[in-house]
């Protein structure tokens, strides 16, 4: 869990979030490792920026970026 602490701060620092917005406005809270960022930077950058944060971590790591397009979701922790 201290690994996720370390992650979680490094990329909240980075201008990742693990909290996504709905349509609607409904804020929902990504599952763990998983993380979001609204950049102009295309996904080589960005998958820089996220090496950063989980290397942060003293961890050996991957890491997976997407552009996403649309996004569909089920069973998020709704936060407000």
């Amino acid at each position: 869990m201290p690994d996720y602490l370390t992650l979680y701060a490094e990329a909240e620092r980075l201008g990742f979030t693990d909290v996504i917005v709905a349509d609607d406005g409904r804020l929902y809270k990504m599952p763990p490792g998983e993380y979001d960022i609204v950049s102009p930077l295309n996904a080589f950058a960005v998958r820089e920026l996220a090496q950063m944060a989980a290397s942060a971590t003293g961890r050996n790591n991957a890491v997976l970026v997407t552009e996403a397009g649309i996004r569909t979701w089920f069973n998020l922790l709704p936060l407000n």
